[in-house]
């Protein structure tokens, strides 16, 4: 007795999904015949459990959910999303060992290596109030609220709710 493997087939037509004895069987539904590919094509199948489907959908999650902040963010601010899109979870490192984070490492590049040549010459890098001034002499910073401060810059109706109250 030969025991006879069936495969689950999705069609790249129709998209549903029906069970065949091989991948390049015959849709079906509609009729769509897969093309046999020659002997220079390396077909690569899909391997999928339970643990990588689990993993994608947290990863998937955590990208959709990002966009909704992002979409937020942007109404709370009043400004288009695309304003917001720094915010968007786009590229997830997924092989994150112990004690590392998951978002992707900084670029190493011409720039990136000028800009640390500068830095280590004491010469002020990246956005500042005023390039021309020296940052010797500042004192600490109370940067307690300041997220507060800028939101109310943006956006002076943000620290009322919906009844009109105003938090402090």
């Amino acid at each position: 007795m030969e025991t006879v493997v069936k495969v689950r087939v999705q069609c790249p037509q129709c998209a549903n999904k029906f069970h065949s004895k091989t991948v390049y069987g015959v849709c079906p539904y509609c009729g769509h015949e897969a093309e046999v590919p020659d002997d220079t094509v390396i077909s690569m199948p899909s391997l999928r459990s339970a643990t990588t489907k689990a993993t994608d959908k947290v990863y998937r999650d955590m990208e959709t959910a990002s966009i909704q902040r992002a979409e937020q963010a942007a109404s709370v601010a009043g400004v288009p999303v695309s304003e917001m899109s720094h915010l968007k979870i786009t590229n997830l490192r997924d092989n994150v060992q112990i004690g590392e984070t998951y978002a992707m490492p900084p670029p190493v590049n011409e720039v990136t290596k000028q800009m640390e040549l500068m830095r280590a010459r004491g010469i002020p890098v990246g956005f500042t109030a005023n390039p021309n001034a020296s940052f010797e002499n500042t004192g600490p910073v109370d940067a307690s609220r300041s997220g507060s401060r800028v939101l109310d810059n943006i956006n002076p109706a943000s620290r009322a709710n919906k009844l009109g109250a105003v938090f402090k």
